[in-house]
């Protein structure tokens, strides 16, 4: 089914002849409706977390609010919410998934067909770079990324009341998307992007890599002091590999420099700072996995950042070059296209008796 969706949204878009803006917004909303449905009605056990996940939600409706708030330390509103969706919807996990889903994809769906030129790379680039199955896999964090592209959005139509009443619902979520605050500045300072500022995310990219360990420490040791939900990402100090990094490389630097006469303009030069920001988070990610985790709440910033770029590239040529090649890594080197699916309604016994050792 990931395959089926992933040459969906490619053949979609060239049946489109025109390609008018009335196209492209309507290609956006299909696809943004049909992705949606497709995260949001998978079966339980599939990808990362979501079994756990399901678990956990069958099982608060055993408990009163007041427990959960005492058990549940680590982003207690999530569970809080829930609970009451379970209540109502008769703990029914499909109805809870669909909805936590509909919370992300909704902004981010509007994010494509407000800022993208070129939507058919935007949604290539969702696959590439992985959110599209960290969606799947992270729930806490997908409503928090839900909350933290509202923010954006309403940030830069200059809505600032609006932004930190977002950002301070994804920071009951998840308690890490605070993180993202560090992006005020960039969308509202007017702050190039020229050699001063490129040299300077250099130099922090250098000393991320020779003291990002340390620093990171240092970090949680005193933020877990106020917030106890932080103390996770201190025990947990197993690195990844680099594939993160790798992917977001290649969707960011070449970007970068198809765009770089155009890197004054507001819109282009704000989605290039996020996307440099991410760049810099996930490198840290073989030190510490999380920071793939902290990542993503900028890393959507690249989706729009590569349509940009692809839409300055004429020759046809190259673009399908670009599709070929991004098709063949996650085909045949990623392999995350051909990961099973299953629908809530299929029967996935032996597929969990298989994968799932601890039931």
């Amino acid at each position: 089914m990931n395959l089926i969706l992933y040459l969906f949204i490619i053949f979609f878009w060239i049946i489109i002849p025109k390609k008018s803006h009335k196209d492209i917004v309507r290609y956006s909303i299909v696809v943004g409706i049909i992705t949606l449905l497709i995260i949001g009605l998978r079966n339980e056990a599939i990808y990362g977390d979501t079994l756990n996940y399901v678990l956990t939600f069958i099982d608060l409706q055993d408990y009163t609010p007041a427990e959960i708030l005492f058990f549940k330390k680590k982003d207690p509103t999530f569970y809080l919410l829930s609970y009451f969706l379970g209540k109502i919807t008769g703990e029914d996990y499909t109805i809870w998934l669909l909805i936590i889903t509909t919370i992300f994809m909704l902004p981010f769906t509007y994010l494509i067909k407000r800022y993208s030129p070129d939507p058919l790379y935007a949604w290539l680039c969702f696959f590439f770079i992985g959110i599209y199955f960290f969606v799947m896999a992270g729930l806490r964090q997908t409503v928090a990324m839900g909350f933290i592209i509202a923010a954006f959005l309403l940030l830069i139509n200059n809505k600032e009341k609006w932004f930190w009443c977002c950002l301070f619902l994804a920071y009951l979520f998840h308690g890490a998307s605070l993180i993202f605050i560090i992006a005020y500045p960039v969308i509202k300072k007017n702050i190039p992007l020229n050699t001063v500022t490129f040299f300077s995310y250099l130099i922090l990219f250098g000393i991320v890599a020779i003291f990002g360990k340390n620093i990171l420490l240092n970090a949680i040791e005193v933020i877990q002091e106020h917030d106890e939900r932080y103390i996770s990402y201190g025990n947990n100090l197993k690195g990844s590999t680099l594939t993160y990094f790798i992917q977001q490389f290649l969707i960011v630097i070449p970007s970068l420099y198809i765009l770089r006469d155009n890197l004054q303009e507001r819109s282009c030069r704000i989605f290039a700072h996020l996307s440099l920001i991410a760049l810099i988070a996930v490198s840290m990610s073989p030190v510490i996995a999380e920071m793939f985790r902290l990542s993503m709440y900028f890393s959507w910033a690249d989706v729009i950042l590569f349509s940009m770029a692809m839409s300055k590239i004429k020759t046809p040529f190259y673009k399908f070059s670009y599709i070929f090649l991004i098709s063949l890594y996650l085909i045949f080197i990623n392999g995350t296209l051909q990961e099973e699916y299953f629908f809530y309604f299929q029967d996935t016994t032996a597929f969990i008796e298989t994968h799932y050792t601890f039931l």
